[in-house]
């Protein structure tokens, strides 16, 4: 399956929620975790249900309850709407809405580094803008979005919430991370979407695409 683009924007930038240093405490999992099969499928067709649902939303209700029109809101939201509430466990971390969840998945042994994710993943980047202002490309956990579909090639669809254009399907792939989009018959194919703000120039200095950005994968979805 190809994700063809006929249109995209150069000048993106992604509000973040926070910037973290990650700690890896190394140890094993201590909470009970969904392993069987065929309810991680279910859970996983109701985030894909879920992500076209709301998709160029403006304000997110799901059974009575209010998400915030933000990165971590909106895959909150968009979980919740699959049965699993990630804000629940928000008190027992501190910081953004991405760091608790990153953290949350850390210390369930939930995250991968992997070209291959599944629909429901939930994605992480770092360095998608300068957060603490000080110049330097030490900025992480600043953004965070769900996989929506993926091809055997690599190719991901995601979805997450870009400040300008709101709740958006955008595409990444992690082996081809340093390439922007490519003509194939015809067709322009976007293989990384932008995430930094395009220089007056018209280049962007340092990573600036999806793939680039990327930090690691979280499967939510064997969260009880």
């Amino acid at each position: 399956m190809k994700f063809i683009n006929s249109a995209f924007i150069l000048l993106t930038l992604f509000i973040s929620c926070t910037t973290y240093n990650p700690v890896n405490t190394g140890k094993d999992p201590e909470f009970p975790l969904r392993t069987d099969k065929k309810e991680i499928h279910k859970i996983q067709n109701l985030l894909k249900e879920a992500a076209y649902k709301y998709l160029g939303k403006e304000s997110i209700s799901v059974r009575g309850r209010n998400f915030a029109i933000d990165c971590s809101g909106v895959v909150s939201a968009l979980y919740y709407y699959a049965g699993i509430d990630l804000q629940k466990y928000y008190g027992e971390y501190t910081g953004s809405g991405t760091q608790r969840i990153y953290n949350m998945l850390s210390d369930r042994g939930l995250l991968d580094n992997t070209w291959m994710p599944e629909t429901g993943d939930i994605i992480f980047w770092d360095n998608t803008y300068d957060k603490n202002g000080n110049g330097k490309k030490d900025d992480a956990l600043t953004h965070i979005g769900m996989v929506v579909n993926i091809d055997k090639f690599g190719n991901i669809e995601y979805i997450h919430h870009n400040y300008r254009k709101g709740i958006v399907l955008e595409k990444m792939n992690i082996r081809y991370k340093n390439e922007h989009k490519r003509k194939i018959r015809g067709n322009v194919i976007i293989i990384n979407s932008p995430m930094k703000k395009m220089e007056g120039s018209g280049r962007v200095k340092d990573k600036w695409l999806s793939g680039q950005l990327y930090s690691s994968f979280g499967r939510g979805y064997q969260v009880f």
